[in-house]
């Protein structure tokens, strides 16, 4: 501990005044360097870390409700205008979700907490791994919650009216840890692009999202066989 805590260096130059114009919601993963991959300075982004970049749905009745409450402090109170979720590739929570219900590392408490949390995304692992042998990939299912948290993240009130009045844009990210490289979700087509080919594109309308994000029925079957 004091090792680390020996090691502080504050800041140079002065503190600028807060004024994050993006939100990002990355996995805890300490390898995601966020401020320095996406040339950001310290007053520019609001950050979240759950594991696996994992947005629950949202629930009125829920006693916590503090994801609600970042999300109103950065949209309603500091004006945002982006939102990037980024999931990756070689994802630890990712890895443990893939993992079958009978394999013994699930029996460990730990992992058990692990998999609850994920469990609150509400991605139907279980029927997706009985019909389709690649949703036992852990790359897959970190794209998959990746795609599920972003249908999440549209039902918070307060992000689907800046989304309708246009003065919010959100993007869905996949980093690839071994190539080093960022992919983007096109809603529209159901598939992962090279970011350099999302420029553009304009706002994530909620009806876009909801439609081709949904991962029960047709919709999660193509996505699970393009991914």
């Amino acid at each position: 501990m004091w090792e680390v805590l020996g090691n502080f260096t504050p800041p140079e130059g002065q503190v600028e005044p807060h004024q994050p114009h993006t939100l990002i919601i990355a996995c805890v993963d300490s390898r995601l360097r966020l401020e320095d991959m996406f040339g950001l300075k310290a007053n520019e982004a609001l950050t979240y870390r759950p594991i696996a970049a994992l947005v629950p749905p949202y629930d009125p009745a829920l006693r916590d409700r503090g994801f609600e409450a970042l999300l109103c402090f950065g949209a309603d109170i500091k004006g945002i205008r982006n939102i990037i979720l980024m999931v990756h590739t070689d994802c630890g929570g990712a890895t443990l979700a893939s993992l079958p219900r009978e394999d013994e590392q699930c029996s460990a408490q730990p992992v058990q907490v692990v998999r609850g949390f994920i469990k609150t995304s509400e991605l139907p692992l279980n029927p997706l791994r009985e019909r389709f042998a690649e949703a036992t990939d852990p790359d897959l299912v970190a794209r998959l919650l990746g795609i599920k948290s972003l249908h999440n993240l549209m039902t918070y009130p307060t992000i689907e009216d800046r989304i309708k009045a246009g003065t919010l844009d959100v993007v869905l990210t996949c980093y690839d840890m071994k190539e080093k490289t960022l992919s983007a979700f096109d809603v529209e087509q159901g598939q992962w692009l090279p970011v350099s080919e999302m420029a553009g594109r304009g706002h994530f309308c909620r009806k876009v999202a909801c439609e081709s994000c949904s991962c029960t029925g047709r919709a999660g079957d193509a996505l699970v066989k393009n991914l």
